[in-house]
């Protein structure tokens, strides 16, 4: 299986120019990118299988993109590697791309976050929450301040206020109060 690591753009010495040349006698755009072995892109796509799942991952393994044509990716910073499509973890199908899967050591592996990224979902999880309460309690507050409020949206404030606060107070790692019906 192929692996190849950590594409960069680069500009070779010698460029037929035939190869920069469009068709219509305009200059192509090509950019060209090599591994951190020297390979260049296009040369080692003749290396990978027809038969296997090409994906595109970053340095810390996280998979971005997968295809079944190596022809299709474009590894500008990022890495390439081939596998067989029965070592796709069967929960992985659907969702290999969603950030939560990795390639590592040639195989398709969970991820595993690190405290620093675990504390980051909590604070975007805590801001979307935190949001989406606003939202609700902006126009029942209104409500009652102006005397307009049916109790049961009187009721329904309270809750979602008790709620947001909820929300404010909750460290990672701790599970997020339910929603007020």
């Amino acid at each position: 299986m192929q692996n190849y690591k950590n594409f960069t753009v680069y500009h070779p010495d010698n460029v037929p120019v035939m190869v920069l040349e469009l068709p219509d006698g305009r200059p192509g755009k090509i950019t060209w990118l090599h591994d951190e072995d020297g390979n260049d892109w296009y040369d080692v796509q003749q290396n990978f299988a027809d038969d296997t799942l090409k994906m595109l991952y970053e340095k810390n393994g996280v998979i971005l993109c997968h295809t079944m044509d190596v022809t299709e990716l474009n590894p500008v910073n990022l890495s390439v590697a081939e596998v067989p499509l029965e070592s796709i973890p069967a929960d992985a199908v659907g969702s290999l791309t969603d950030g939560s899967w990795c390639y590592v050591d040639g195989s398709i592996q969970a991820r595993i976050y690190t405290d620093e990224e675990l504390e980051k979902q909590a604070r975007d999880m805590k801001a979307e929450l935190m949001a989406q309460a606003g939202k609700i309690i902006f126009p029942l507050a209104l409500a009652v301040k102006h005397g307009m409020a049916t109790e049961e949206e009187t009721v329904s404030l309270e809750a979602w206020e008790k709620y947001s606060v909820q929300v404010s107070r909750v460290s990672p790692g701790e599970e997020w109060p339910p929603k007020p019906e």
